[in-house]
């Protein structure tokens, strides 16, 4: 038999709740995190990660409660401008190649993102607020059989509600912003993560998204345990995803609702 043990990793963010168990070799009495961090990062390296990653970040900051999805839009003459300031920090726009002008626009626009949401918090601070957010940059879209084709640069923010109209405000120069009420029923944000994450391309050493520094990280727990069992839901969990248990050693992941009996979590995700 191997030498080895496994850990049970618990998140729970707002009322959803999941479990990673997966192995890692060595001796149980001598714990080795690197080992551990590095398993588990073996374990989740793919999208889907990145997606969960995600939910759980607006699960414990937005569900349950008054927020709304941005989009943020370009309008010809914001285009322009973003190619304006793009000539004017140096750059040959007329010599790059559509992949070269493509990577200017999205450097370009990340900055513009940044400068609404300051401009936001401006105005918020007077009042003694702050703005709460999670978002994207985006030059994809993805079609309905899961394609991902170019698009006009734009951005996705996830905010608290009542600061669409300021938002809308500090961008007509630039374009317009269009926004949708994410209802406080819905309890479980991984389609809007899913919608996010899916329409993001990757950049090495990049982020693939924004966030303010006010937001709250989703609980995490480990556990050590001897067995390759399968995973247990918690009592009055409802199961809303879990990957099919393929012995002790493979790893295993499993995604409830904490109190299901309580409100629709609306639309599932499968990852």
């Amino acid at each position: 038999m191997a030498t080895g043990y496994w850990v049970i990793r618990t998140y729970k963010a707002g009322r959803i709740g999941e479990k990673v168990k997966f192995w890692v070799s060595g001796n149980p009495k001598h714990r080795n995190c690197r080992k551990e961090k590095q398993s588990l990062k073996k374990t989740e390296q793919n999208e889907a990660s990145a997606i969960k990653r995600s939910a759980r970040i607006l699960n414990q900051n937005f569900a349950g409660r008054e927020s709304v999805l941005l989009g943020v839009d370009y309008s010809d003459d914001g285009i322009g401008r973003l190619i304006a300031k793009i000539r004017k920090a140096g750059t040959d726009w007329d010599g790059l190649d559509m992949d070269g002008k493509r990577d200017a626009l999205f450097e370009m626009a990340k900055k513009e993102i940044n400068n609404l949401i300051a401009r936001v918090n401006y105005e918020l601070k007077k009042s003694g607020e702050q703005l709460r957010y999670y978002g994207v940059t985006s030059d994809l879209e993805v079609e309905d059989d899961g394609t991902k084709r170019p698009c006009r640069i734009h951005h996705h923010l996830v905010a608290q509600a009542g600061y669409e109209g300021l938002f809308a405000e500090k961008w007509k120069e630039l374009g317009t912003v269009h926004w949708s009420a994410i209802s406080k029923r819905q309890v479980d944000l991984l389609p809007i993560a899913v919608y996010l994450c899916q329409q993001v391309r990757h950049v090495d050493n990049a982020k693939m998204y924004i966030r303010s520094r006010n937001l709250e990280e989703p609980k995490c727990s480990d556990r050590v345990v001897y067995t390759g069992a399968e995973l247990r839901p918690p009592k009055r969990a409802r199961v809303l995803n879990r990957c099919e248990y393929k012995g002790p050693y493979h790893p295993q992941y499993m995604r409830y609702d904490m109190g299901a009996e309580q409100t629709d979590t609306g639309q599932e995700v499968h990852t």
